[in-house]
């Protein structure tokens, strides 16, 4: 399971994302059943902990797909600074997981001016 809420206690303090709690919820239900186990992925994290980095796909794929190595060849890539990718850690975790469940915030609040008279 995938909380994918940038938001934690940590950086809106004293507050869990409501992401965080739906998929909490989700994988309480889930592990009650006999025979599953969940591997929690908190992205929150990332917002957390600053020497913790997903660095971007270069989409090699797209260009060519013998370029594209599983898991990513990419990084880490010293001359630029990419380096200790946390998707090195999160590749075998992905790859043994029979199912994924990603649970995401959807931003949708925008705030309107009042209109003028």
């Amino acid at each position: 399971m995938v909380n994918g809420s940038t938001r934690s206690e940590h950086t809106c303090p004293g507050e869990i994302s409501k992401t965080r709690r739906l998929a909490e919820a989700a994988q309480a239900v889930i592990e009650s059943v006999d025979g599953f186990a969940v591997d929690f992925l908190d992205l929150s994290t990332l917002a957390d902990e600053p020497w913790k980095v997903i660095h971007p796909c270069k989409a090699c794929v797209s260009t060519t797909m013998p370029l594209c190595h599983w898991p990513c060849s990419c990084y880490p890539n010293h001359a630029l600074g990419q380096t200790n990718d946390w998707m090195a850690e999160i590749y075998p975790r992905w790859t043994a997981a029979h199912g994924v469940m990603l649970v995401c915030p959807v931003h949708w609040y925008r705030h309107r001016p009042a209109s003028s008279s």
